[in-house]
């Protein structure tokens, strides 16, 4: 039923709506408005397209051209030429899938619906930055409420403006930051986020490209004729009937004094009868896209824009006065807050007040051309220098900067199940606890890390397709030898490469071999899991390598409630058949001539068992919740590898109140000591490993001296101490 409301609504505001767009614009507007809603299909269907990622995403919740194009586009430019790469959409495009391509959202007045809620909220589950931008006091009600458009409205009209009012209170309730075009708006942002600023309207390269044209275009035209004043005012909205009125009676007084004084009239405005006695010097023009606006100003020579004193429009920006002096024409003001700070009294325009300060104003400019003329470049020279995209968006840049969590992403081979990428995922499900801002880059194009767990479903994963990145990244950090090679292809601030291994030990062609051992001496930070690992990359390749070692996740892997030894004994075998290294023939051979009752249970990430093994239970692919139940439920993990960077597996039957039975390599040899928290055996050694197998079944007090001390191992080696190192790195400067 709630749905069926929500459409009803929906509905029925689009009726209105688009009722309203008839009766001010005829068929002409309903066309314009079909030709938006395609634009915004299509810019659905492009950002569901994007496979890299974007530094920023503007989302505009405001379909009037004006308001979009100052806070959507212009905005949108301000950021670009800071060297950052965005996109810019209406709201009713957005999907939460975009938290994972975008690190910062500007939000302007974006009214909450469920998708932009789901979509801030997982942003901010990724530690990127929300913020709720407007250029009106339109996020309380407070601030409308005696305003005269009301009262025009019907009560459903009311009703539909207060409630969107009501909706963008909530967005900005849910954003982390505040931007607003005013002081004022920014001022009563603050309750409501952590930090604000003044972001001013500022002025696009075409923007100012069209108005140069004008008025160089304009200048020509009107040079015949001298003597004629035109003063005019430019309405772009109803709300702007009722500051006409405030110097209505001005005007006329001007207008029965000077003959040669005409009146300019754009937009949405009643001309007051008054008026009707001077008919045949009013001009009226209607209003006109924003391209077309600057001759309209042009064939003026006075710009006004009177405003009644509230506090709704002492936050309201200084537009007006932008647009006009860019085609060199003065401006005279009502002396509202924004106005104060750009027009310079008597400089670079006037600011009058009472009816006599606009008398005067007005009486100066009409009888001194030159004067005109002083102001008018002069308040061109000041929006030149203060206004463009380039100047505004300097401190828009330093403002995301401060406030945006450092990027890190890892470049993964694949997402499938493997000790190594276990590892990378770790770092990052970690790194984005304390802060950071995570991703994958990865080639791989099948899969996800459901496998993982919880913790890795918000990390956004990023496809390769061979395209540059127009995003730069603060930290790239290579997981295995392709890798390495791809990141020297894409920008980022700086650099690492996660060794985990002898990786050109499993390759069969010596060439990828060789391409291996040259990744290690490529000018990229190195990193290590293991003692062992950095040793051999100093001894056999002359590089240093600072060591994160490996930890275990003592949430997931922990001393099992009701843990008892099985009998039969329940023998746990870990490894993939196919791969030399993992040795897991070597187990199957020690269990053969086993004389103790026993139960196998085998679990391999990729490869099936091999015809001759013997087991009573097989698990394949068996994501990490279903292996912190396995080592639960079996007594004894037998390890064969031959070679490990690190071994995982006896470190989590450890953690989790088990035993170990481990051929010694140099893989766990840091941390497995014989008789301590485990019992090892020299590889090929099969009646020792056997031998001991029988102990552990039948000596209690065994037992429990390896799983104290595998409890006590598994401790000291808690990922929290690696992640301190790799938080310290990653934030160095």
């Amino acid at each position: 039923m709630e749905k069926v409301r929500k459409l009803h609504r929906y509905v029925y505001q689009r009726i209105i709506a688009y009722g309203h767009v008839f009766t001010k614009e005829g068929p002409l507007g309903i066309i314009r408005r079909m030709y938006r809603y395609i634009l915004r299909l299509f810019y659905l269907y492009q950002t569901r397209r994007i496979t890299s990622p974007k530094d920023f995403l503007i989302i505009s919740g405001c379909f009037l051209d004006a308001p979009h194009r100052y806070r959507g586009i212009h905005q949108k430019e301000q950021l670009e030429k800071q060297g950052l790469c965005g996109d810019l959409i209406f709201f009713d495009a957005a999907t939460e899938a975009m938290a994972d391509r975008y690190d910062i959202f500007i939000l302007y007045r974006v009214p909450i619906t469920d998708r932009i809620r789901n979509l801030i909220k997982r942003a901010k589950q990724q530690n990127k930055l929300c913020i709720f931008d407007i250029d009106d006091l339109l996020f309380e009600e407070k601030f409308v409420k005696d305003r005269y458009e009301l009262d025009e409205m019907t009560k459903q009209e009311r009703e539909i403006y207060l409630d969107g009012i009501r909706r963008q209170k909530e967005t900005l309730e849910l954003c982390d930051l505040g931007t607003g075009s005013t002081e004022i708006i920014v001022k009563e942002m603050k309750p409501f986020v952590k930090d604000t600023l003044v972001n001013r309207n500022s002025l696009s390269d075409l923007f100012i490209e069209v108005h140069e044209r004008a008025y160089k275009e304009g200048k020509e035209d009107r040079s015949t004729d001298s003597n004629e004043v035109i003063i005019g005012y430019f309405s772009g909205s109803k709300s702007h009937n009722h500051d006409f009125q405030l110097i209505k009676d001005v005007l006329k007084e001007i207008m029965r004094k000077h003959s040669h004084v005409k009146l300019l009239l754009t937009g949405y405005l009643h001309i007051p009868k008054e008026f009707k006695n001077y008919e045949d010097r009013v001009i009226i023009r209607p209003f006109v896209k924003w391209d077309k606006f600057p001759k309209n100003i042009m064939a003026c020579d006075i710009n006004i824009v009177p405003s009644e004193d509230s506090y709704f429009n002492n936050a309201k920006s200084e537009i007006k006065f932008l647009e006009a002096a860019l085609v060199r024409k003065p401006t005279v003001a009502s002396a509202r807050d924004a106005f104060q700070k750009s027009i310079k009294h008597g400089t670079t325009g006037f600011l009058a007040e009472t009816k006599k300060e606009w008398k005067d104003c007005l009486e100066k400019l009409i009888s001194d051309p030159k004067l005109r003329r002083k102001l008018g470049e002069a308040a061109y020279s000041h929006t030149i220098k203060h206004y463009t995209t380039q100047i505004i968006g300097e401190n828009f840049y330093r403002f995301l900067k401060k406030h945006a969590a450092k990027k890190i992403t890892y470049y993964l081979p694949s997402l499938a199940i493997s000790g190594g990428i276990i590892v990378a995922i770790e770092h990052l499900s970690r790194l984005q606890k304390r802060g950071f801002n995570v991703s994958i880059i990865t080639t791989y194009r099948g899969g996800d890390l459901q496998w993982f767990g919880e913790s890795a479903i918000h990390i956004p994963i990023i496809l390769n397709i061979g395209k540059p990145f127009q995003t730069k990244f603060d930290i790239l950090t290579a997981t295995m030898w392709s890798t390495a090679e791809q990141i020297m292809k894409i920008d980022a601030q700086k650099k690492f490469y996660l060794i985990q291994g002898k990786e050109y030990l499993f390759l069969s062609e010596k060439r990828y071999a060789k391409r291996v051992k040259k990744t290690y001496s490529s000018g990229l930070t190195l990193l290590t899991v293991s003692k062992w690992c950095q040793s051999w990359l100093k001894s056999e390749f002359d590089q240093d390598a600072l060591l994160i070692p490996n930890g275990i996740d003592l949430s997931l892997f922990n001393k099992c409630k009701d843990k008892n030894f099985h009998n039969p004994v329940r023998i746990l075998i870990e490894g993939d058949p196919e791969s030399e290294h993992k040795n897991v023939d070597e187990s199957f051979k020690i269990l053969e001539g086993l004389e103790i009752p026993h139960r196998v249970w085998f679990v391999s990430y990729q490869g099936k068992p091999k015809d001759w093994y013997r087991y009573d239970r097989f698990f394949q692919r068996a994501p990490r919740s279903k292996m912190t139940r396995l080592f639960c439920e079996c007594d004894i993990l037998l390890k064969t590898s031959k070679l490990e960077s690190f071994s995982y597996p006896p470190l989590e039957m450890m953690a989790s109140g088990g035993v170990c039975v481990v051929a010694a390599n140099p893989g766990s040899d840091e941390y497995v000591k014989h008789g301590v928290n485990a019992l090892t055996y020299t590889l090929g050694n099969i009646d020792t490993a056997r031998s001991h197998i029988v102990a552990l079944a039948k000596d209690v007090k065994l037992r429990k001296k390896l799983v104290i001390g595998g409890l006590r191992t598994a401790r000291k080696r808690d990922w929290k101490y690696s992640m301190n190192i790799l938080e310290e790195l990653y934030n160095g400067e």
